[in-house]
């Protein structure tokens, strides 16, 4: 086995992770007081992180690579260090709420969130069947898989 450097308690512990990705440039007065109320609110065992999309990250063609998200303005993503039922309300309030107002529908393929029952269409758009095409060339046998790997056939 490889030492990857993590602290045992450090692998041992929780985490999980949420992201959406946004097209929209600017909320509305009403909605920007609703996100920053419930990050207000947010627990110290959640950590949110915001990443300015544009530019160069979106002057490559959408179809160029796997990564799909190529029109968004912004990610925002929930970094989650704990289970308890304070964290998970938060989490929802948030799902239900905020993430509704900024979500154009994609995730982060790289902050696997495995309560998506959409996930495939999230992570890869419309570049899912060129994606699942390459995987059945390369990796015929899904020798390389996990619970949200991109499947050989859809």
């Amino acid at each position: 086995m490889v030492n990857s450097g993590f602290r045992k308690e450090s692998v041992d512990g929780y985490f999980s992770s949420k992201s959406y990705f946004s097209s929209k440039a600017h909320l509305a007065e009403s909605e920007l007081q609703k996100f920053v109320a419930t990050v207000n609110r947010m627990p110290s065992d959640v950590v949110i992180l915001i990443s300015a999309y544009g530019g160069a990250v979106n002057r490559v063609g959408m179809h160029a690579t796997a990564f799909v998200h190529r029109d968004s303005v912004y990610k925002i993503e929930l970094c989650i260090s704990a289970a308890s039922s304070r964290v998970s309300n938060w989490v929802l309030e948030f799902v239900q709420g905020p993430a509704k107002l900024i979500d154009n529908g994609e995730s982060y393929q790289n902050n696997v969130d495995g309560t998506l029952q959409d996930y495939l269409v999230r992570y890869y758009g419309e570049n899912l069947p060129k994606l699942v095409e390459l995987k059945r060339k390369f990796d015929p046998g899904n020798f390389f898989r996990f619970p949200q790997s991109i499947p050989t056939s859809i």
